[in-house]
């Protein structure tokens, strides 16, 4: 299992508690929603790894993953 999980610091407060009694004991780390953004970790990750698309990650049609990768690159 994890060690740690990124969740935006706007998460539903809800949800947060349903991934704390999912995940007892590992760490949640609250980060910026902006680090969630498709559209932001898009460039994130084209500019960190040196790619002119990300279809070759298979994240363009993507958007919830992409925007965790990019929340893990932020971090």
């Amino acid at each position: 299992g994890p060690s740690e999980i990124l969740v935006p610091d706007d998460m539903d407060e809800a949800a947060l508690d349903a991934l704390k009694t999912r995940f007892d004991g590992v760490a949640i780390t609250r980060r910026p929603a902006d680090d969630f953004a498709p559209d932001i970790a898009r460039g994130r990750l084209m500019e960190r790894f040196g790619l002119g698309t990300l279809k070759g990650v298979d994240l363009e049609n993507a958007p919830a993953a992409l925007g965790c990768a990019g929340a893990a690159v932020a971090y």
